[in-house]
Protein backbone atom coordinates (compact mmCIF):
# COMPACT_ATOMS: atom_id res chain seq x y z
CA UNK A 1 0.00 0.00 0.00
CA UNK A 2 1.02 3.42 -0.54
CA UNK A 3 0.28 6.38 1.32
CA UNK A 4 2.04 10.30 1.11
CA UNK A 5 3.23 12.58 3.16
CA UNK A 6 1.98 16.11 3.54
CA UNK A 7 4.62 17.23 1.17
CA UNK A 8 3.26 14.46 -1.20
CA UNK A 9 6.36 12.20 -0.33
CA UNK A 10 5.19 8.59 -1.14
CA UNK A 11 5.76 6.36 1.47
CA UNK A 12 5.01 2.37 0.97
CA UNK A 13 3.25 0.32 3.83
CA UNK A 14 3.18 -3.02 4.39
CA UNK A 15 -0.50 -5.04 3.14
CA UNK A 16 -1.17 -6.97 6.38
CA UNK A 17 -1.51 -5.22 9.55
CA UNK A 18 0.90 -6.19 12.32
CA UNK A 19 -2.02 -5.19 15.04
CA UNK A 20 -5.42 -3.94 14.68
CA UNK A 21 -8.18 -2.12 17.02
CA UNK A 22 -11.30 -0.04 17.10
CA UNK A 23 -9.98 3.15 15.74
CA UNK A 24 -7.49 1.47 12.85
CA UNK A 25 -4.79 -1.04 12.04
CA UNK A 26 -1.26 -0.47 12.55
CA UNK A 27 1.35 -1.54 9.69
CA UNK A 28 5.15 -2.46 9.07
CA UNK A 29 6.94 0.57 6.97
CA UNK A 30 9.53 -1.60 5.20
CA UNK A 31 11.76 1.21 4.75
CA UNK A 32 11.35 2.46 7.96
CA UNK A 33 12.31 -0.70 9.82
CA UNK A 34 12.07 1.26 13.79
CA UNK A 35 8.42 2.78 12.44
CA UNK A 36 4.80 1.68 12.04
CA UNK A 37 1.62 3.22 10.31
CA UNK A 38 -1.50 3.47 12.23
CA UNK A 39 -4.46 3.98 9.19
CA UNK A 40 -7.46 4.67 11.00
CA UNK A 41 -11.20 3.12 10.17
CA UNK A 42 -12.60 5.74 7.97
CA UNK A 43 -15.55 6.97 10.00
CA UNK A 44 -12.60 7.77 13.00
CA UNK A 45 -10.70 10.18 9.95
CA UNK A 46 -12.46 13.43 10.92
CA UNK A 47 -10.61 17.08 10.79
CA UNK A 48 -11.02 17.16 14.61
CA UNK A 49 -8.24 14.17 14.78
CA UNK A 50 -6.05 15.60 12.11
CA UNK A 51 -6.27 18.82 13.94
CA UNK A 52 -5.08 17.22 17.09
CA UNK A 53 -2.26 15.03 15.57
CA UNK A 54 -0.99 17.61 13.75
CA UNK A 55 -0.30 19.52 17.10
CA UNK A 56 0.77 16.58 18.14
CA UNK A 57 3.41 16.23 15.77
CA UNK A 58 4.37 19.50 16.01
CA UNK A 59 4.86 19.29 20.27
CA UNK A 60 6.29 15.92 20.61
CA UNK A 61 8.40 14.56 23.85
CA UNK A 62 12.49 15.26 22.86
CA UNK A 63 13.57 11.53 22.66
CA UNK A 64 10.86 8.84 21.35
CA UNK A 65 13.46 6.21 21.06
CA UNK A 66 16.15 5.04 23.81
CA UNK A 67 17.82 1.86 24.63
CA UNK A 68 15.40 1.51 27.73
CA UNK A 69 11.91 3.23 26.62
CA UNK A 70 9.84 4.03 23.06
CA UNK A 71 7.15 6.45 23.28
CA UNK A 72 5.16 5.24 19.97
CA UNK A 73 3.63 9.01 19.66
CA UNK A 74 2.68 10.28 16.12
CA UNK A 75 6.21 12.07 14.03
CA UNK A 76 4.15 13.02 10.39
CA UNK A 77 0.43 12.53 9.36
CA UNK A 78 -0.26 10.09 6.12
CA UNK A 79 -2.53 10.76 3.76
CA UNK A 80 -4.00 8.61 0.58
CA UNK A 81 -3.03 10.17 -3.01
CA UNK A 82 -5.89 12.88 -3.49
CA UNK A 83 -4.65 13.81 0.20
CA UNK A 84 -7.31 13.31 2.53
CA UNK A 85 -5.84 12.05 5.70
CA UNK A 86 -5.68 8.22 7.02
CA UNK A 87 -3.86 8.49 10.10
CA UNK A 88 0.16 8.95 11.48
CA UNK A 89 3.88 7.30 11.67
CA UNK A 90 4.97 6.49 15.12
CA UNK A 91 8.07 4.51 16.63
CA UNK A 92 7.38 1.23 16.26
CA UNK A 93 7.45 -0.61 19.83
CA UNK A 94 10.27 -3.16 20.85
CA UNK A 95 10.12 -6.61 19.48
CA UNK A 96 9.24 -9.35 21.18
CA UNK A 97 7.16 -7.70 23.79
CA UNK A 98 4.09 -8.26 25.22
CA UNK A 99 1.56 -6.32 27.48
CA UNK A 100 2.42 -4.87 30.65
CA UNK A 101 -0.57 -6.50 32.20
CA UNK A 102 0.94 -10.02 31.83
CA UNK A 103 3.40 -9.15 34.42
CA UNK A 104 0.60 -7.34 36.92
CA UNK A 105 -0.66 -10.23 37.11
CA UNK A 106 -0.27 -12.45 40.67
CA UNK A 107 1.28 -15.02 38.56
CA UNK A 108 3.50 -14.84 35.53
CA UNK A 109 1.35 -16.59 32.65
CA UNK A 110 2.14 -20.01 31.99
CA UNK A 111 2.11 -18.94 28.41
CA UNK A 112 5.42 -17.16 28.56
CA UNK A 113 8.60 -18.81 28.15
CA UNK A 114 10.49 -19.59 31.66
CA UNK A 115 12.46 -16.58 31.71
CA UNK A 116 9.60 -14.45 32.44
CA UNK A 117 9.04 -16.26 35.53
CA UNK A 118 12.76 -16.15 35.98
CA UNK A 119 13.29 -12.74 35.79
CA UNK A 120 10.24 -11.64 37.63
CA UNK A 121 9.51 -14.43 40.66
CA UNK A 122 8.46 -11.58 43.08
CA UNK A 123 9.64 -14.32 45.85
CA UNK A 124 13.15 -13.36 44.41
CA UNK A 125 15.42 -10.78 45.54
CA UNK A 126 16.21 -10.63 41.61
CA UNK A 127 12.62 -10.51 40.68
CA UNK A 128 11.72 -7.70 42.83
CA UNK A 129 14.64 -5.38 41.70
CA UNK A 130 13.95 -6.31 38.09
CA UNK A 131 10.57 -5.19 38.86
CA UNK A 132 11.35 -1.76 40.43
CA UNK A 133 13.67 -1.45 37.42
CA UNK A 134 10.74 -1.59 35.08
CA UNK A 135 8.96 0.93 37.45
CA UNK A 136 12.06 3.24 36.70
CA UNK A 137 11.79 3.01 32.96
CA UNK A 138 8.34 3.44 33.21
CA UNK A 139 8.81 6.80 34.99
CA UNK A 140 10.98 8.19 32.83
CA UNK A 141 8.95 8.46 29.41
CA UNK A 142 6.36 9.57 31.83
CA UNK A 143 8.27 12.28 32.82
CA UNK A 144 8.82 13.24 29.33
CA UNK A 145 5.39 13.69 28.63
CA UNK A 146 4.75 15.26 31.65
CA UNK A 147 7.61 17.87 31.05
CA UNK A 148 6.10 20.08 28.27
CA UNK A 149 2.97 21.09 30.49
CA UNK A 150 0.95 20.37 27.78
CA UNK A 151 -0.35 16.47 27.91
CA UNK A 152 -2.52 14.27 30.26
CA UNK A 153 -2.52 10.67 29.51
CA UNK A 154 -5.46 10.00 31.28
CA UNK A 155 -6.57 6.66 29.94
CA UNK A 156 -3.05 5.04 31.82
CA UNK A 157 -2.81 1.61 32.40
CA UNK A 158 -1.19 -1.80 31.94
CA UNK A 159 -3.04 -2.50 28.87
CA UNK A 160 -1.30 0.95 27.20
CA UNK A 161 2.02 -0.34 28.15
CA UNK A 162 4.63 -3.23 26.10
CA UNK A 163 7.32 -5.18 28.23
CA UNK A 164 10.36 -6.66 26.96
CA UNK A 165 12.05 -9.73 28.59
CA UNK A 166 14.43 -7.38 29.91
CA UNK A 167 12.41 -4.95 31.04
CA UNK A 168 12.36 -1.82 28.27
CA UNK A 169 9.29 -0.21 28.02
CA UNK A 170 7.04 1.38 25.31
CA UNK A 171 4.12 3.29 25.53
CA UNK A 172 1.13 2.79 22.80
CA UNK A 173 -1.87 4.34 22.20
CA UNK A 174 -1.12 7.69 22.51
CA UNK A 175 -3.47 9.33 20.36
CA UNK A 176 -6.07 9.93 22.78
CA UNK A 177 -3.83 11.55 25.19
CA UNK A 178 -5.82 15.31 26.81
CA UNK A 179 -4.41 18.21 25.36
CA UNK A 180 -3.95 21.87 26.92
CA UNK A 181 -2.14 24.63 25.22
CA UNK A 182 -3.14 28.19 25.68
CA UNK A 183 -6.76 28.49 23.89
CA UNK A 184 -5.51 24.83 22.03
CA UNK A 185 -7.95 22.01 23.88
CA UNK A 186 -8.36 18.50 23.06
CA UNK A 187 -10.36 16.31 25.46
CA UNK A 188 -9.83 12.60 26.90
CA UNK A 189 -12.88 10.34 25.18
CA UNK A 190 -11.79 7.43 27.18
CA UNK A 191 -11.38 6.58 30.64
CA UNK A 192 -10.66 3.42 32.20
CA UNK A 193 -12.33 3.44 36.06
CA UNK A 194 -9.84 1.14 37.56
CA UNK A 195 -6.94 3.63 37.03
CA UNK A 196 -9.13 6.92 38.11
CA UNK A 197 -8.18 8.93 41.50
CA UNK A 198 -11.20 8.96 43.66
CA UNK A 199 -11.70 12.29 43.19
CA UNK A 200 -12.61 11.77 39.33
CA UNK A 201 -14.99 8.23 40.36
CA UNK A 202 -17.84 10.11 40.20
CA UNK A 203 -17.20 12.77 38.25
CA UNK A 204 -20.40 13.26 35.31
CA UNK A 205 -18.70 15.56 33.49
CA UNK A 206 -15.80 12.89 32.75
CA UNK A 207 -14.25 13.43 28.92
CA UNK A 208 -15.53 16.81 29.22
CA UNK A 209 -13.25 19.45 30.91
CA UNK A 210 -9.52 19.61 31.26
CA UNK A 211 -7.92 17.24 34.07
CA UNK A 212 -4.67 17.54 35.46
CA UNK A 213 -1.85 15.12 35.63
CA UNK A 214 -2.78 14.43 39.03
CA UNK A 215 -5.02 11.59 37.77
CA UNK A 216 -1.68 10.25 35.62
CA UNK A 217 -0.09 9.97 38.91
CA UNK A 218 -2.49 8.28 40.51
CA UNK A 219 -2.69 5.77 38.04
CA UNK A 220 0.73 5.31 37.96
CA UNK A 221 1.06 4.14 41.27
CA UNK A 222 -1.66 1.63 40.91
CA UNK A 223 0.47 0.03 37.94
CA UNK A 224 3.41 0.03 39.90
CA UNK A 225 1.44 -1.31 42.70
CA UNK A 226 0.24 -4.17 40.08
CA UNK A 227 3.67 -4.88 39.16
CA UNK A 228 5.15 -5.14 42.51
CA UNK A 229 2.25 -7.27 43.93
CA UNK A 230 -0.17 -8.53 40.89
CA UNK A 231 -3.12 -7.05 42.83
CA UNK A 232 -5.08 -3.83 42.73
CA UNK A 233 -3.94 -1.24 45.76
CA UNK A 234 -7.58 -0.97 46.70
CA UNK A 235 -8.19 -4.60 46.48
CA UNK A 236 -9.95 -5.56 50.00
CA UNK A 237 -13.17 -5.67 51.83
CA UNK A 238 -14.54 -2.67 53.44
CA UNK A 239 -16.20 -2.23 56.73
CA UNK A 240 -18.94 -0.47 55.35
CA UNK A 241 -20.75 -3.79 53.42
CA UNK A 242 -22.18 -1.33 50.93
CA UNK A 243 -19.06 -0.56 49.70
CA UNK A 244 -18.06 -3.69 47.46
CA UNK A 245 -16.82 -2.42 43.42
CA UNK A 246 -13.24 -1.36 43.24
CA UNK A 247 -14.46 2.16 42.01
CA UNK A 248 -16.33 2.57 45.32
CA UNK A 249 -13.08 1.43 47.27
CA UNK A 250 -11.05 3.91 45.03
CA UNK A 251 -13.98 6.65 45.71
CA UNK A 252 -13.57 6.40 49.26
CA UNK A 253 -9.85 6.08 49.78
CA UNK A 254 -9.62 2.67 51.43
CA UNK A 255 -6.13 1.64 50.26
CA UNK A 256 -4.98 -0.57 53.21
CA UNK A 257 -1.89 1.63 54.47
CA UNK A 258 -3.53 4.66 53.79
CA UNK A 259 -5.13 7.81 56.11
CA UNK A 260 -8.70 5.31 55.49
CA UNK A 261 -7.05 2.28 56.58
CA UNK A 262 -9.34 2.46 59.89
CA UNK A 263 -12.51 1.45 57.65
CA UNK A 264 -10.63 -1.61 55.69
CA UNK A 265 -12.03 -5.22 57.44
CA UNK A 266 -10.29 -7.81 55.62
CA UNK A 267 -6.48 -7.00 53.64
CA UNK A 268 -5.85 -9.65 51.55
CA UNK A 269 -2.34 -11.41 52.54
CA UNK A 270 -0.65 -10.11 49.15
CA UNK A 271 -0.87 -6.74 50.55
CA UNK A 272 1.52 -7.57 53.68
CA UNK A 273 4.94 -7.31 51.23
CA UNK A 274 3.80 -3.75 51.32
CA UNK A 275 5.29 -2.88 54.86
CA UNK A 276 8.89 -4.38 53.64
CA UNK A 277 9.40 -1.61 50.95
CA UNK A 278 11.73 1.39 52.04
CA UNK A 279 10.12 3.87 53.97
CA UNK A 280 10.47 6.31 51.09
CA UNK A 281 8.85 4.47 48.71
CA UNK A 282 6.11 3.43 51.19
CA UNK A 283 5.90 7.36 51.64
CA UNK A 284 5.26 7.81 47.70
CA UNK A 285 2.35 5.09 47.63
CA UNK A 286 0.81 6.94 50.43
CA UNK A 287 0.94 9.93 48.67
CA UNK A 288 -0.06 8.80 45.13
CA UNK A 289 -2.93 6.56 46.00
CA UNK A 290 -4.50 9.49 48.62
CA UNK A 291 -7.40 11.79 47.80
CA UNK A 292 -5.29 15.56 47.53
CA UNK A 293 -4.59 15.37 43.88
CA UNK A 294 -1.50 18.27 44.37
CA UNK A 295 0.07 15.70 46.78
CA UNK A 296 0.76 13.09 44.34
CA UNK A 297 4.81 12.63 43.29
CA UNK A 298 5.81 13.04 40.01
CA UNK A 299 6.97 10.45 37.82
CA UNK A 300 10.45 12.12 38.08
CA UNK A 301 10.40 12.02 42.15
CA UNK A 302 9.32 8.10 41.57
CA UNK A 303 12.45 7.65 39.04
CA UNK A 304 14.53 9.30 41.04
CA UNK A 305 13.65 7.34 44.81
CA UNK A 306 13.58 4.24 42.54
CA UNK A 307 16.93 4.70 40.94
CA UNK A 308 18.81 5.53 44.11
CA UNK A 309 17.56 2.62 45.91
CA UNK A 310 18.82 0.17 43.63
CA UNK A 311 21.68 1.62 43.00
CA UNK A 312 22.45 1.90 47.09
CA UNK A 313 21.90 -2.27 47.09
CA UNK A 314 24.61 -4.01 47.84
CA UNK A 315 25.98 -5.84 45.12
Amino acid sequence: MIVYSSTKQPLQIADTPISKGGEGSVYKIPSLPKYCAKIYHKEKRDIERQKKLEFMVKHAPKDLITPNYIICWPTKLIFDKQGKFLGFVMPLAFDNSILCYNICRMRVSSDLSGIWSSCYDRNTKKGLINRLKILVNIAIPVHAIHQLNKYVLVDFKPQNMLITENGKISIIDLDSVQIQDGATKFYCPVATPDYLPPELQHDPQLGKHILSTSCDLFALAVIYYQVLYGLHPFTVTAKDQGITELRELIAHDLFPYGAFSHKVAVVPRPHEKFRFLPIQIQQLFRQALGHVPNQRPSAEAWGKTIFTFISNLPK
